[in-house]
């Protein structure tokens, strides 16, 4: 990778982890340092990298890279609720059964929502087409 051109949000991501993760733990216990080490790592990740890498490769401002970010926040959202509610209907008698057919039915319901809801992002043109050069391998 590119290191050099993020390198110093990584070195404040690691000072935030340190920071949010000893006050977390001061004040809250095993639950606050985790908390604390694990925002850093979630904002760092999902947005400033994201936003750097949309900048530098892709030469996308700033405000659409975070509008997209929203845009895939709230159609995983939906996916979420759609598939949450969809399964809660479905109850057998039988444990192991009830995780079968959930995680089948979670499965197609998310894999069709998110094609349905995606039909005119360019990311799934782009995504089919590196699945169609993976399958030519």
């Amino acid at each position: 990778g590119r290191h050099d051109v993020d390198v110093k949000n990584m070195i404040v991501q690691a000072l935030c982890s340190v920071l949010f993760g000893y006050i977390g733990g001061t004040f809250f216990g095993m639950e606050g340092l985790l908390t604390g080490m694990l925002l850093p790592l979630v904002v760092f990740t999902t947005v400033i990298k994201n936003v750097v890498i949309q900048k530098e490769v892709f030469g996308k401002t700033v405000l659409e890279t975070i509008k997209h970010l929203l845009y895939n926040v709230l159609k995983s959202f939906a996916v979420l609720s759609v598939v949450f509610i969809a399964t809660s209907f479905i109850n057998t008698d039988i444990y192991l059964a009830n995780i079968f057919i959930k995680g089948i039915m979670a499965l197609i319901i998310s894999v069709l929502m998110i094609i349905l809801v995606s039909f005119k992002d360019p990311s799934l043109k782009d995504t089919a087409n590196l699945m169609k050069l993976f399958i030519k391998r």
